[in-house]
């Protein structure tokens, strides 16, 4: 922890001992947001944005726009996340929503908000990955998108999750790492039995138990046990791929895509946690981070293709993810800081000036007490000097000397830094008043 420490400090060019010309020019920057930003709110029953004509112009054409959140425990970020989806879907024809939410659970809440029979209840539970479906305002959400395709049936609203599916690592989630290799096989058990019984033979100890059990399981599992798990999926893929003709013909186009990318899913899973170590909670804390935003990008690039050539797509994560350039980060299990390519990153090599990042800050207001002590003074904190609640500022119109700051390493209240002139085209500020302090 000390080490993070001096991580921080060293890169956030603002602290205690920072040089004079360090300061000045953070408060160069300060001068200019305080004269640039654009305060931004959401209305109170969370679905129209205020003043927000000055966000859709700094977004303008592009047919990507990704928004971060600072934290996953933030419901300003949420309700801010559905109203610009909304404002985003009526005046730039977005079509399409995708949140860090397993890949595999999402598909039920696409079903959900393009009218599907599942309750709102069942949909709420089983749809989010990790612990998502707590939140009201993700709840909010499926109602939302659900009454704005009621409303304009012609033009329908999509929402997709992207992550890996089975809430890796999380066995507080409803549904465990078996999630996308269950979907997978109920749809295949539903077009070819046969094929089914030989795969569902393989992996039944796999299967039933709850995500604690499941997870639990697999720790203890010899890595011969684990490559004839592989090996299954691996085989299960395959039988999608030579048989998508008669599949489909069984189903339909529709059913089959969804049943392939389940077993892309349980691919996905299945690599993450052979890097588990026997019988040890994993040790290569960044190596999964790798991973899981790599299989991330192509979840994204898949839900782009699927929606079509002129679709417009809106991506929500946490920061870290979002962000356009590799961050540094400083392992709680290792010692030395680790720099980690992103989910933005491919977002930014793959579709460069056609996607716009959104870096979400999160303050606190003078009544928070810090959640924990600290002698730098991170990007979070430095911006809530400002006193404005809740305000956009567009990095790309910083003059020179501003940008010069920018495009430097600066901590973020978090556990990593980043250069942000590189890693986001737009910020957005958020403070949480008493009594949410922590929200």
């Amino acid at each position: 922890m000390l080490r993070f420490a001096v991580l921080l400090a060293a890169t956030v060019c603002l602290s205690s001992g920072a040089a004079a010309q360090s300061d000045s020019t953070a408060n160069t920057f300060l001068r200019w947001a305080a004269g640039a930003l654009r305060p931004v709110s959401v209305d109170s029953a969370g679905e129209k944005l205020i003043d927000a004509d000055r966000l859709l112009e700094m977004i303008g054409s592009a047919p990507i726009t990704a928004l971060s959140e600072a934290t996953h425990n933030g419901d300003e970020v949420l309700r801010f996340r559905n109203a610009l989806f909304l404002a985003l879907a009526r005046e730039r024809r977005y079509g399409a929503l995708a949140i860090e939410s397993g890949l595999s659970e999402g598909a039920r809440l696409y079903e959900y908000v393009r009218g599907g029979s599942r309750s709102f209840g069942a949909t709420v539970d089983s749809g989010f990955s990790w612990t998502f479906h707590t939140h009201r305002a993700n709840q909010g959400l499926l109602q939302i998108l659900r009454a704005y395709n009621t409303a304009a049936p012609g033009s329908p609203v999509s929402l997709y999750g992207f992550d890996v599916p089975g809430s890796p690592g999380n066995t507080a989630a409803v549904r465990g790492v078996s999630t996308a290799l269950g979907e997978a096989l109920s749809y295949l058990r539903e077009v070819d039995e046969a094929e089914s019984e030989r795969i569902n033979h393989r992996v039944a100890t796999f299967l039933g138990a709850t995500p604690r059990e499941t997870y639990a399981h697999y720790l203890q599992l010899a890595f011969v046990d684990r490559d004839r798990l592989s090996g299954a999926i691996a085989d299960l893929i395959g039988v999608f791929e030579r048989r998508e003709k008669k599949y489909t013909e069984a189903t339909s186009a529709e059913r089959f895509a969804w049943g392939y990318r389940h077993a892309i899913g349980a691919r996905q899973i299945d690599t993450w946690l052979r890097m588990l170590p026997l019988n040890e909670r994993p040790k290569h804390y960044f190596e999964h981070h790798a991973y899981r935003d790599r299989a991330m990008a192509e979840n994204v690039d898949w839900i782009k293709r699927r929606e079509g050539p002129d679709a417009r797509l809106m991506v929500f994560a946490s920061r870290f993810h979002i962000a356009g350039s590799p961050v540094q980060v400083l392992s709680l299990r290792d010692s030395e800081p680790t720099q980690a390519v992103t989910l933005g990153s491919y977002l930014r090599a793959q579709y460069g000036n056609q996607v716009v990042l959104i870096g979400n800050i999160f303050g606190r207001s003078p009544a928070c007490p810090p959640s924990k002590p600290s002698t730098s003074m991170s990007l979070d904190r430095l911006l809530s000097t400002l006193g404005v609640r809740s305000f956009v500022l567009d990095l790309r119109q910083a003059p020179q000397a501003v940008r010069a700051w920018l495009d430097q390493t600066h901590a973020l209240d978090e556990y990593f830094a980043v250069n942000m002139a590189q890693a986001f085209d737009i910020i957005y500020y958020n403070q949480v008043d008493p009594p949410r302090c922590r929200p």
